[in-house]
C-alpha cells in the first residue's frame, strides 16, 4: 500500500508542476532530460539485472556528477 501511495503521490506532483515546467523549459529541453533519465534507469536496471545494489549506482552517480 505504501508504494502506490508513494507513486500516486509522485505523480500528482509531476502534474501540479507541468503547467509551471513548460512555461520554463522549450519542448527540446524536455525531450533532453527525457533521453538523460531513460539512460539513467537503463542503467539501473542492467545494474540491478547483474546483481549489483542501488548504492554502488548511488556511489557512481554521485562520483560521476560530483554532487558531493
Amino acid at each position: 500500500m505504501r508504494l502506490a501511495t508513494g507513486s500516486a503521490l509522485g505523480q500528482a506532483v509531476y502534474l501540479l508542476f507541468t503547467p509551471l515546467l513548460s512555461r520554463l523549459y522549450s519542448p527540446e529541453d524536455f525531450g533532453v532530460v527525457a533521453v538523460f533519465f531513460a539512460l539513467i534507469l537503463v542503467a539501473f536496471a542492467a545494474a540491478a539485472a547483474v546483481g549489483a545494489s542501488i548504492a554502488f549506482g548511488f556511489y557512481v552517480w554521485v562520483s560521476v556528477f560530483g554532487l558531493v
